[in-house]
């Protein structure tokens, strides 16, 4: 999550508050990286994060002059979805506080889970690592249940594909929203997570796709 201080001024502190979705976890809330030095605070479905005296430039200030990427900060952090097995679609809002002025409503994000189960249904993923939406092949042959976290959700430069086994030749088909083939590969899958290089995609909403018919496993 970003945010940029468009004032004339150095915003000493600033607050980014969240409301979480009922389908989140608070107790998972895990902050995994920021630009600045933060505190977290967790009120029921209320989150917090608070940066003291980072003086973040305003990029309408006078003196001195502050570039674009000065004016702006950042912070990542991950939740879990509760144990719930439907799919669901998840609306992410932020307030963010530049000092004692009145708070900055973000844009409202809609993220959408889901995962494979044995009967080749949607289901939510009910796993920490759940994140990007992913459609199972309704041509698949599915001779098992298959815990399989799908994350980071937004992505950035990597996909991670983690199991509860390992399965081999797996083929990953990603698609746009319009339904066009962007890219295609075939991957392992290991417990301890593989990853698939997305940077040369563009900003969007893509659907994933893994097909393995054979579903060779082992624990």
């Amino acid at each position: 999550m970003k945010f940029f201080n468009e004032g004339t001024t150095p915003a000493q502190n600033v607050q980014v508050a969240v409301k979480l979705d009922a389908n989140l976890d608070p107790s998972t809330v895990e902050i995994l990286d920021a630009e600045y030095p933060y505190t977290k605070t967790i009120t029921g479905n209320n989150l917090a994060i608070t940066f003291n005296n980072i003086y973040l430039p305003g990029i309408n200030q006078s003196s001195p002059l502050a570039t674009y990427d000065e004016a702006e900060s950042w912070v990542r952090f991950k939740v879990c979805s509760k144990n719930v097995l439907a799919p669901i679609c998840i609306n992410h809002q932020a307030i963010i506080y530049f000092d004692f002025e009145q708070g900055i409503y973000t844009n409202t994000a809609t993220t959408c889970t889901f995962c494979t189960q044995n009967n080749g249904n949607i289901a939510l993923a009910t796993d920490c690592q759940s994140g990007l939406a992913h459609r199972p092949n309704s041509k698949s042959k599915i001779t098992e249940n298959i815990n399989l976290g799908v994350f980071p959700n937004p992505v950035y430069n990597l996909i991670t594909f983690a199991s509860d086994g390992s399965y081999s030749n797996v083929k990953l088909n990603i698609t746009n929203s319009a339904g066009q083939l962007v890219k295609r590969e075939t991957l392992n899958i290991l417990t301890d997570g593989s990853t698939v290089d997305v940077e040369d995609l563009k900003s969007g909403i893509y659907f994933v796709q893994l097909t393995n018919e054979k579903n060779p496993k082992s624990n």
